[in-house]
């Protein structure tokens, strides 16, 4: 039957999942108490394993090694009493042995103290055979050293003596080894049939627990499945059978169930609820692409007109750089402008400042030239002072020359008398050739030196009217660059002022471009949002056609 109603379930209801959790639970309870019930008895059976191997049999091991040497040197003394004291070489081999049988004996009895005495593994029954053992020893060695220094001293019928005093002890050392062995055997079958009887005991609870989870184990499946057909109101392969139905679309199928609260009946409520969404979805996806076309449609009206804006914008734009560009060209060329006006201004300063500098170092070189052509003049007139000095010289040399060779003739004349004055006579002559000769010498220097003087004084008399006239064409020029500086800080206050211009319709048409590019920009993200739009609802679209198409699956 179908379900078309809501229905409510109970408050308190036990889950698939908390009753195989409780069965299989129980169940590893068990297992579990099995195990520890196990781990128990094998940690029992390993302890009494291990006294039994580990110290019940090596203490009997120890106990066996002391009663070999023992015997041994029991028989050893007596084949020392026995032997011919002749036979050295006998009596020493035997005497050997019982040292050998001897130390034996002190490492087995080493290893019982230090396994066993000092670690305090053995009772107190042990401890005192041990300690009888022990008594015995010490009362025997003494009568074996004795009989062995008897016979070495060849005194047999004193080792035989000692050897009937040492009789009973030895028997004695040996029944008190015996009694600690067979305690040890004793003690290892107690613990044996401990471990029987422990096992038997181990079996039957085993047993026990195991028919038990057995049973727990049915009566669990039982009530599992008993709940399992309860809360799926029908076999499981019905329910597959529905919800593959489901699966497939077919909402048309009724659903029959046992038990209001279901799972077949959950299916049922929920075939019916699939049923009112797949009609509601139906009807929406219809309405949705409607409106989704209208609004399409809208959209693409304003897409246009969004895309024309963005396009006259863009032109608009673009003319205002083109314009932007050339007033910025204009900026630069007035600002170049100002800095060659600038320039120029600086460059007439400085004109104007080396020009007057150059006029008076032109003065001061007129008023030197002037200065040495007085100074040249001066010396042209000493010249010519000298020159009628070196004549004056010349005659007073040509006299003198006219002396000395009329002085000469004298001479001559006086022969004898007159040799001496003869001489000096030609002396003077030399001289006075000498003289005249060098005065012929300067008067031609004179005569170079008033040439040069005289070509220097015309040179002078010649450059001082160039110089008064380049001094006139400076102070001229000095006017001329003082009218250009004037000029030039005209025209640089006129560029200044055309530059600040220029700047100020710069910035204003980089506002006005900056102000177009947003307006753009805007235009640009209006179309592109309303292209989003489009976009969405054409998705939009496209899902209530999906939707359309999904709800086409279901048969109703």
């Amino acid at each position: 039957m179908s379900n078309d109603s809501q229905k409510t379930k109970p408050e308190k209801k036990v889950s698939v999942g908390v009753m195989l959790g409780f069965g299989f639970g129980v169940l590893i309870l068990f297992s579990c108490i099995m195990v520890f019930i196990a781990l128990n008895r094998v940690s029992e059976i390993n302890a009494s394993l291990s006294q039994i191997n580990d110290i019940n049999a090596l203490a009997q091991r120890y106990a066996i090694n002391f009663r070999g040497s023992v015997h041994d040197r029991a028989i050893a003394v007596r084949d020392v009493v026995l032997i011919d004291s002749e036979n050295t070489k006998g009596l020493q081999q035997l005497l050997e042995q019982i040292a050998t049988l001897e130390k034996f004996y002190k490492e087995a009895e080493d290893d019982m103290k230090e396994k066993f005495i000092n670690t305090n593994l053995l009772n107190e029954k042990e401890l005192s055979i041990l300690q009888a053992i022990e008594a015995t020893q010490a009362k025997s060695i003494p009568l074996i050293v004795q009989i062995s220094q008897a016979k070495l001293a060849g005194d047999s019928q004193k080792a035989y003596n000692l050897l009937k005093t040492l009789s009973p002890y030895f028997t004695q050392w040996l029944a008190e080894i015996n009694q600690f062995i067979d305690y040890q055997e004793d003690a290892n079958s107690a613990l044996t049939a401990e471990l029987r009887s422990g096992v038997n005991e181990f079996r039957i609870v085993l047993l026990v627990l195991l028919a038990l989870s057995v049973i727990f184990g049915i009566v669990v499946a039982i009530v599992i499945i008993r709940s399992l057909l309860r809360l799926l109101g029908g076999e499981p392969y019905i329910a597959s059978q529905i919800i593959s139905k489901i699966a497939n679309g077919n909402l048309s199928e009724s659903v029959a169930y046992k038990g209001e609260y279901s799972m077949l009946s959950s299916i049922a409520t929920m075939q019916e609820k699939l049923k009112e969404i797949v009609e509601f979805i139906t009807r929406s996806s219809n309405q949705i692409n409607e409106v989704a076309l209208k609004v399409s449609q809208t959209s693409n009206q304003a897409q246009d007109a969004a895309r024309t804006q963005m396009q006259s914008s863009t032109q608009v734009a673009g003319k205002i750089e083109q314009m932007n560009k050339a007033v910025i060209e204009v900026s630069n060329i007035a600002q170049q402008t100002e800095e060659n006006s600038t320039k120029s201004v600086e460059i007439s300063t400085k004109g104007v400042e080396i020009i007057n500098i150059t006029a008076e170092e032109i003065g001061k070189i007129t008023e030197m030239i002037s200065s040495s052509a007085e100074n040249i003049r001066g010396l042209q007139q000493q010249s010519v002072e000298i020159s009628g000095s070196a004549s004056l010289i010349a005659e007073i040399a040509d006299q003198t020359n006219l002396l000395a060779l009329n002085a000469a003739i004298e001479a001559a004349r006086a022969g004898e008398h007159g040799r001496g004055f003869a001489v000096v006579a030609d002396e003077v002559r030399k001289l006075a050739e000498r003289t005249a000769s060098t005065t012929a010498e300067i008067a031609n220097m004179i005569k170079l030196i008033q040439d040069g003087i005289g070509t220097s004084v015309d040179a002078i008399e010649a450059i001082v009217p160039q110089i008064d006239k380049g001094q006139k064409l400076i102070m001229d020029s000095v006017q001329t660059l003082e009218e250009i500086q004037n000029q030039a800080q005209d025209s640089l206050q006129k560029a200044k002022a055309v530059a600040s211009s220029s700047s100020q319709q710069e910035n204003t048409m980089q506002s006005i471009s900056n102000d177009m590019q947003g307006i753009s920009t805007l235009s640009q993200e209006t179309s592109l949002s309303l292209e989003n739009a489009n976009k969405t609802i054409n998705e939009l679209k496209n899902i209530s056609d999906s939707l359309k198409n999904y709800m086409a699956y279901f048969k109703i």
